[in-house]
């Protein structure tokens, strides 16, 4: 029988609290259920001095037909010390190739 990534990732989480890598996949899992969309990039990731964590999940909302201005959508997760997301919101949307906002 084998275990499903959920069931990894809780038996981790009570090891201690997340690092880095662990953090980061929470947090591209949390957007890409949330927003069904495609994953671009994570363009920050910060642990906090409490210990929760603030991750930045780039989606793309709107490929470009030509060239290489897609409309990107900025999502902001925080998870707590334990791994568990405490708020998921879409901060910012822009034009990939100008970086201002839609």
């Amino acid at each position: 029988m084998q275990h499903s990534d959920a069931a990894a990732f809780s038996s981790d989480r009570d090891r201690g609290p997340p690092g880095m890598a662990e953090a980061v996949v929470i947090a591209r899992r949390t957007v890409a259920g949330i927003a069904d969309l495609p994953i671009d990039a994570v363009s920050h990731c910060q642990r906090q001095d409490d210990g929760t964590w603030t991750i930045v999940v780039d989606v793309i909302e709107s490929p470009a037909r030509l060239g290489d201005n897609d409309l990107v959508a900025a999502f902001e997760v925080r998870l707590d010390q334990r791994g568990e997301v405490l708020m998921c919101s879409r901060t910012r949307r822009y034009r990939r190739e100008t970086g201002e906002a839609s």
